[in-house]
């Protein structure tokens, strides 16, 4: 009988052990690449995402020309996107639609099985310059981005709302009123876990 007991606790034991393995795993071998800003350039992926296989592909101070140049570059891969903020200032109003055109012909044509795509973030309003107010213009983009957008391989990851307060973004999520401190990555990280 006790040898019976061992056997079942040893067996018990070995099943426990190879649950525990492949759900520790399951993410192990899944890739994921990061495309963008100085948002993305800047995502420590390694402490962030410990057990995923990540790319970080951004590039500081970059727009969608950077997206545009990487069509193709991403077939059949699962691609998170954060792209935008440094394009507020290079079309007007009148331009908008012309811009989410092009923003949304760029996303798609990365040619991802799977698209995380974030919304432009708001930033400080001391760094709004121009003749318009950019958090206005943000969010009047994101509203016709998230409209554009359509079909399966394209998850919108709405976060303006989360990161922003007063009409700009919130310090308690930025250092310097445009980059994201610790607390910004952890939410945007958040964010995206839930839809992962």
């Amino acid at each position: 009988m006790h040898m019976i007991k061992d056997i079942i606790n040893k067996l018990m034991l070995m099943i426990a052990m190879i649950a525990l393995f492949s759900s520790c795993s399951s993410d192990n071998d899944r890739e994921l690449f990061f495309i963008g800003d100085s948002l993305v350039a800047r995502w420590d992926l390694t402490y962030w995402f410990p057990t995923y296989i990540t790319h970080n592909d951004g590039i500081s101070g970059s727009g969608i020309a950077h997206i545009q140049e990487c069509v193709g570059r991403y077939v059949d891969k699962e691609v998170v996107v954060i792209v935008g903020t440094n394009d507020m200032h290079t079309f007007s109003q009148e331009d908008d639609a012309e811009y989410v055109k092009n923003y949304v012909e760029a996303i798609k044509a990365l040619g991802a099985k799977r698209i995380y795509l974030f919304s432009v973030f708001p930033k400080s309003k001391d760094l709004c310059y121009g003749p318009e107010d950019d958090n206005e213009k943000i969010k009047r983009v994101n509203n016709k981005i998230r409209s554009a957008i359509q079909g399966n391989q394209i998850v919108y990851i709405d976060v303006y709302d989360l990161l922003e307060s007063n009409g700009g973004i919130n310090m308690q999520y930025s250092y310097d009123g445009l980059h994201l401190s610790h607390e910004g990555y952890e939410l945007i990280t958040k964010q995206l876990k839930k839809v992962l």
